[in-house]
């Protein structure tokens, strides 16, 4: 490992710190320092946008959702087969307002990686949350498969209710 490759890996593990603090001005100057050294890691990139889709979610600050798309479909394009960059780049989309577009990345993590009761569960809301119940109950069958929950049974009773 080069000195770049560890400084990059060192620096956006102490941004996930952060992160995990909820300290999101130092995490997004982590991972911006990151990516300084190793710009096109997919990994750095779908991380870098969760300070941005946090803040979204907080403040609703539609800048900081547009970083987050940006960053997250940087994420996919590097790495499309990664099912955590889809469905962060999903998050992102729906973060902005753009559900239609938020479906095929969130589909897309659900195929590669099937057992993923985080990806199946935002499926499941996903397809609540437009009105395809039947595909919605389909994803919270899904999860609870994989891991039983309290939480997949209340939605799939609130889904049969008349």
């Amino acid at each position: 490992m080069s000195w770049q490759e560890f400084q990059a890996q060192r620096t956006a593990f102490l941004a996930g710190n952060e992160l995990d603090q909820v300290n999101l001005t130092n995490a997004r100057r982590l991972y911006a320092a990151s990516l300084r050294y190793q710009p096109r890691d997919a990994d750095t990139l779908r991380r870098s946008a969760k300070p941005f889709l946090l803040n979204t979610q907080f403040t609703h600050d539609q800048q900081d959702g547009r970083r987050a798309v940006e960053k997250a479909k940087q994420a996919v394009e590097l790495n499309p087969l990664d099912a955590r960059n889809q469905s962060t780049y999903a998050a992102a989309l729906l973060a902005q307002g753009h559900v239609a577009e938020a479906q095929a990345p969130l589909l897309a993590a659900t195929r590669l990686d099937p057992y993923n009761v985080s990806i199946l569960y935002d499926a499941a809301a996903y397809f609540e949350r437009i009105g395809q119940l039947r595909r919605a109950r389909t994803f919270y069958l899904r999860a609870q498969h994989v891991r039983p929950d309290p939480l997949f049974d209340r939605a799939l009773r609130r889904l049969s209710a008349p």
